[in-house]
């Protein structure tokens, strides 16, 4: 089996799938949210208009790498949606209530710079609610993507629910808690 190759602007080896954060190996959540905003600019500047599809954009998972990649694509223009099997924060999410998880500041699209010396996992969970809110980002909770399939130029991505999202490409924001491997994508 084929490993998954990722190139300097994090699409891998299948064209219009692109990873970020934790599952590309940055745990960290400052680099997780520095390299889902990269991707989303790297999204942004390939995304071809006359191709019709639903979204320009599907981000898989709401962790710190999804969430700065739904901001940067609003910023961008792009017309995107964020996709979660789970609750806002992703693995973020279930961390022990005090611990700290940002120690050092980090740019996040539309917001700004976290400057705080010490941001908690309920800090941080507030921030992203507030920004989600704030900028209208299209965040669907409790959808598990199970497949990813591409139609010519147009990816469709089959969930839990039997519903199929339509976009031109794809980020695989899904951490390492979820099920990376069961998406069936070479």
């Amino acid at each position: 089996r084929k490993g998954i190759v990722v190139n300097e602007r994090l699409e891998t080896n299948v064209p219009g799938i692109f990873i970020a954060g934790e599952l590309g190996g940055m745990g960290l959540i400052k680099n997780a949210i520095t390299q889902g905003k990269q991707a989303a600019e790297n999204i942004a500047a390939q995304i071809n208009k006359n191709i019709q599809a639903t979204y320009d954009l599907v981000i898989v998972g709401d962790g710190p790498a999804g969430i700065s990649a739904a901001l940067a694509a609003k910023k961008a223009g792009l017309k995107a949606i964020v996709l979660e099997q789970d609750s806002l924060g992703g693995t973020v999410f279930t961390f022990p209530r005090s611990k700290v998880v940002i120690t050092s500041p980090v740019e996040l699209p539309l917001y700004g710079t976290l400057k705080f010396r010490e941001t908690s996992k309920a800090q941080l969970l507030d921030i992203w609610q507030d920004v989600i809110q704030k900028n209208q980002i299209d965040l669907k909770e409790k959808i598990k993507v199970e497949s990813i399939d591409k139609n010519v130029s147009v990816f469709e991505l089959k969930t839990n629910n039997q519903q199929i999202f339509q976009s031109q490409t794809v980020l695989l924001a899904i951490g390492r808690r979820g099920t990376p491997r069961k998406l069936n994508v070479p």
